[in-house]
């Protein structure tokens, strides 16, 4: 692959990114639960999504991505340095007390190193 074919497949990946981040459904498909800056590592954000066992994994990862650069960015930048290294996004499928178990419930993480110049998440 050349440069500027990395160069405009990178363009058409945060484009499509974009996009989506502005026709997530709305509640209860993407309702934010909790935002919590646990320790210097990490800023989560939970989310709980009606129907996640339904749409797997794979349905919920172009969201998650989504959900990093609509709502992880602007709350990261927000926040005072020193910054959280990475963004963590939690879907589930009913709200669980972090750190409790719940084996009924399900639960997809992904964590993302934060690019505010590109104003994108990277996928870790």
């Amino acid at each position: 692959m050349t440069l500027r074919t990395g160069i405009l497949a990178a363009a058409c990946a945060a484009f499509a990114v974009s996009a989506l981040a502005d026709t997530l459904p709305d509640a209860p498909h993407d309702t934010l639960q909790e935002v919590l800056p646990s320790g210097d590592t990490a800023l989560v954000l939970r989310y709980i999504v009606a129907d996640l066992p339904a749409l797997g994994y794979a349905g919920t990862t172009p969201w998650m991505d989504a959900l990093c650069t609509r709502d992880g960015l602007p709350v990261w930048t927000g926040l005072a340095a020193p910054r959280p290294d990475e963004i963590v996004i939690v879907l589930m499928d009913r709200a669980v007390p972090r750190g409790q178990p719940d084996p009924d419930a399900t639960q997809y993480i992904a964590a993302y190193l934060p690019d505010p110049e590109e104003g994108a998440c990277q996928w870790l």
